[in-house]
């Protein structure tokens, strides 16, 4: 019945490409260079080749010399499918770095759910406030001091995701270089076998390249290789604490932070059996032979791509459930292998490098799963089978030892009382999906990390005019903080919003947070810096104590204890193996 269903799924692509064609891999063009400063494009010899940019303007009139599409691998098409990158090889002629990069092929929500992007898809971002001048006579570049370096990860469920969406007019008011960066997603980027044919990783084994580029590249921008932090948020949070543990990676950055996602939380580490599993369902999908892993590895490898993501809608067993399909996995030990360890096992044994780090979440990070199931009108159905879907919402299903019932009914009583889902407001549905997503891993990254090295929490409490929900035509007013709330006031992401106003309220709050992560950059320490130059330390540290103690950003700013004392003791007396490391 499955093949079936994909049989006509796929002809469904072919006769209407719209539904799931990538015809337009190439979204608008968003960070606008400033009028007139195109002919004055700066050209950098980097290792591989020369790069034309061009000039833009931050929200405040500072100039960045923007690079985008800048290949770090080769296309990881055909015999490339489902392997590790490989370095991008040099070019000849100086390459053009004035457009965005194509999305990486992926099922986007964002745009109902539309196949859209390509294969072809390693690319990176950079953006500099470092004046750059024109090449002497040595190849070299006149950059004399050298600017603290951030590179970002994005987010998206491991699934999709894009570097476009991540502009740099707010963070480059302050002297930074920017790189943001494309990885593999989906089926493409975290396929796994589980075995030596596919091990898995391949979109951190993409990003954990790009992040090798920028340390060997990175001063030709004026960027100081003594002063990289990486940061995520989401998926990319989780990617970004994994490189933190990966030996392949931690060697190349000194910083990090990982907001609304740690390697702590339950969806950030798929098991064996897991991905063995949704393998073999993606194989009889596509109507390959399952006979052993290199027949199937060999099979996928050879399927249409636009098909191959696109029926990554039929793995679910009620949309958008599961949340996640493919994802990191632990790897057996190799000299290729990203992680081959939990991060619990790492974190007991103290193997984790001792770099300052900083994670976040928000007060509603659960009103984003609200807003999927909203938009598939499916909320009144989550409502009034709350039995029967719960355990696969939450994602517990696999995880208890209990029967799942029981689970669901401890659930309900702890978060409704004796009332119905059917009663309950959208807060009280959405903590359910906070605390079970994300405050958890919070809360857990929180006190492993601060036994190893300086670490910085941070709760985003504040509602400004914009909202994830417009998209959907739900006023912010009638809407939680949800989930990547706090990334509108760090990057212009202009795909989800038009910006703010210098004038408006949120300007103020952007400037802060924008602030306070500069000096993060810059001196390993989160303080604020007022317009005199004086530095204040108003967020301090996790220390040694309960609760916890976070930066809370709301209409005032100040330090709080920790509100998920509570959540955190009842998932851990549900007893779910995930909430525990395997090896």
């Amino acid at each position: 019945m499955i093949v079936v269903k994909a049989f006509v799924f796929n002809l469904m692509c072919s006769a209407f490409s719209f539904l799931c064609d990538s015809e337009n891999p190439y979204p608008e063009v968003r960070n606008d260079p400033r009028p007139g400063t195109r002919g004055s494009a700066p050209i950098v010899e980097l290792k591989a080749g020369k790069i034309r940019g061009y000039l833009m303007s931050s929200s405040e009139g500072r100039i960045i010399y923007a690079f985008e599409s800048i290949p770090y691998a080769e296309p990881p098409v055909n015999n490339l499918r489902f392997q590790p990158p490989v370095p991008i090889k040099s070019w000849d002629k100086v390459l053009d770095a004035t457009r965005l990069p194509p999305m990486c092929l992926q099922v986007n929500p964002s745009q109902l759910f539309r196949t859209v992007g390509q294969e072809d898809c390693l690319y990176l971002n950079v953006y500099t406030t470092r004046k750059i001048e024109t090449l002497d006579g040595s190849g070299g570049h006149n950059i004399s001091k050298k600017i603290p370096v951030v590179v970002w990860v994005h987010g998206g469920a491991f699934s999709f995701g894009y570097s476009g969406d991540y502009g740099p007019s707010y963070l480059l008011n302050k002297e930074l270089v920017l790189v943001t960066l494309n990885y593999r997603v989906g089926v493409l980027g975290f396929l796994s076998t589980g075995d030596s044919i596919c091990p898995g990783n391949n979109g951190l084994k993409d990003q954990a390249l790009a992040i090798k580029w920028v340390y060997e590249n990175i001063e030709k921008f004026g960027g100081n290789v003594k002063r990289i932090t990486l940061m995520g948020q989401s998926a990319g949070g989780v990617s970004t604490h994994l490189h933190m543990l990966s030996k392949g990676s931690r060697n190349y950055f000194q910083a990090a932070a990982s907001l609304s996602g740690t390697a702590f939380v339950h969806w950030a580490i798929q098991r064996p059996e897991q991905a063995r599993s949704i393998t073999l369902k993606m194989a009889r999908i596509q109507g390959c032979p399952t006979t052993n892993t290199h027949v199937i590895h060999e099979c996928l490898k050879r399927q249409n791509p636009v098909f191959l993501v696109a029926n990554q809608l039929n793995l679910q067993d009620w949309t958008p459930f599961p949340a996640i399909l493919f994802a990191p996995v632990i790897e057996q030990e190799s000299n290729a292998s990203f992680i081959s360890a939990h991060p619990d096992v790492l974190y007991s044994k103290k193997d984790v490098p001792q770099i300052p780090w900083i994670t976040s979440t928000t007060s509603q990070e659960g009103y984003l799963v609200l807003l999927l199931l909203k938009g598939l009108l499916k909320l009144g159905t989550f409502r009034r089978e709350w039995y029967k879907l719960a355990p696969l919402s939450l994602n517990y299903e696999s995880f208890v030892t209990a029967v799942p019932h029981k689970i669901t009914t401890k659930v309900k009583q702890f978060y409704f009382g004796d009332r119905s889902p059917m009663d309950v407001s959208l807060d009280e549905l959405s903590e359910v999906f906070s605390d079970r997503f994300f405050t958890f891993g919070f809360e857990k990254g929180l006190r492993e990390h601060s036994q190893i090295a300086e670490t910085y929490g941070y709760l985003w409490k504040y509602k400004g005019k914009y909202n994830i929900a417009n998209s959907i035509g739900i006023p912010s007013s009638k809407w939680g903080v949800g989930h990547g709330e706090d990334v509108f006031y760090i990057f212009n992401s202009s795909s989800s919003y038009t910006g703010f106003a210098q004038t408006d309220p949120e300007y103020v709050i952007s400037q802060v947070i924008v602030n306070v992560m500069h000096n993060f950059f810059a001196l390993r320490e989160p303080l604020y810096e007022d317009k005199s130059g004086r530095q204040d330390r108003i967020w301090s540290p996790v220390r040694n104590t309960r609760p916890i103690q976070v930066l809370q950003f709301d209409h005032d700013i100040r330090m709080i204890s920790s509100p998920h004392q509570k959540t955190v003791d009842f998932w851990l007396s549900l007893n779910l193996s995930d909430t525990r490391g395997f090896e």
